[in-house]
């Protein structure tokens, strides 16, 4: 476990390579790992005794008093592990941003297609079973978990943050301090006044637009990159969600908003469908079938006609969604 770790630390390079510096010395490593292997000795590999012993071996090496640190904040992008979470850690709070499912999704959608030139189903399906577990997840255990369940909306938040920062700071039971107003990363002033899959990571018009986030832009954005039928299909899968939270539909709720929304949800996005003709019949996806099936099945798909195959991946896309759709438990089930 420990040297899977250290790889993993010290590894190759990926999208999350600036994260893992967090040491800056050979001294301050060689404590961090020393330590951290003394204390995965000590408690063994648990969820539980493995983020202990990364924190505290991180506060060794870097000489901060564990004593006087009274809550630990840890990110997740992707929520699909909460439960675990909650059992390996029984007393944590949890700080959900919930922000316009619109803004979200148009962003979401447009970071996949600025990487890919299209939009493939597992970007689609990410974005949008994200959405739909979380809002499970808040039906679920609000109730439960009661103050230790803590909401901010990223609009309220970009109006009046420190405001918003005083609240959550009250609710978690801490000081409140300018420093929470600062954009910071690895404990450093952060060069960038945020991430947007509007903006290239080399230039920062961001810095430039005081209101950049402010949810009149964020409305103007998601309005200019989000199709009709993309906004009647999000205002479907999420109105409850955003009848709760006060987002107001700019689709009916009739049968036609219902049937596109629905059936825009079901199909396959339009760019993957035109990202599959304009590269039929050498696709992508029938090659990542054939890696993942059986060598006697293999067989099968290879000497299968072309357009069938077409046809099985067609209905299987559309069969993920319907899957996690009427059945909450496959939420969060990766795939291709």
């Amino acid at each position: 476990m420990f040297s899977s770790w250290k790889n993993y630390f010290e590894g190759q390079p990926d999208r999350h390579a600036i994260r893992k510096k967090f040491l800056k010395s050979e001294s301050e490593k060689e404590t961090f790992y020393r330590r951290f292997y003394e204390l995965l000795k000590l408690h063994g590999v648990s969820p539980n005794a493995v983020y202990w012993a990364i924190h505290s071996a991180y506060a060794h090496a870097k000489n901060i008093d564990l004593q006087r640190i009274r809550l630990i904040f840890s990110q997740e992008h992707f929520p699909f592990e909460v439960e675990q979470i909650m059992e390996s850690f029984p007393d944590s709070f949890f700080l959900t941003l919930v922000r316009d499912p619109r803004a979200a999704l148009a962003g979401g959608f447009k970071a996949a297609k600025n990487q890919h030139g299209h939009l493939p189903d597992y970007h689609f399906n990410a974005n949008i079973e994200r959405w739909m577990f979380v809002w499970n997840f808040h039906q679920r255990f609000r109730d439960r978990l009661r103050d230790r369940y803590i909401i901010a909306q990223n609009e309220s938040l970009n109006s009046d943050l420190k405001t918003g920062m005083e609240r959550i700071a009250s609710a978690l039971n801490i000081d409140f301090s300018e420093s929470l107003l600062m954009p910071s990363l690895l404990g450093e002033p952060w060069g960038m006044e945020g991430e947007s899959a509007y903006v290239k990571a080399e230039s920062n018009p961001i810095k430039e637009q005081k209101d950049f986030y402010s949810p009149r832009k964020a409305q103007l954005r998601w309005k200019a990159n989000l199709r009709l039928n993309e906004v009647a299909m999000i205002e479907f899968l999420f109105s409850d969600f955003m009848n709760h939270f006060q987002y107001k539909r700019t689709t009916g709720k009739g049968i036609f908003w219902t049937t596109l929304g629905f059936f825009t949800f079901l199909l396959p996005s339009k760019t993957l469908l035109k990202h599959w003709m304009n590269t039929y019949p050498e696709v992508q996806e029938f090659k990542t079938v054939s890696k993942k099936l059986t060598s006697s099945t293999r067989i099968v798909w290879r000497t299968m006609p072309n357009p069938i195959k077409f046809i099985c991946i067609l209905l299987h896309s559309m069969g993920v969604r319907l899957r996690y759709y009427f059945i909450p438990k496959y939420l969060g089930i990766r795939y291709d």
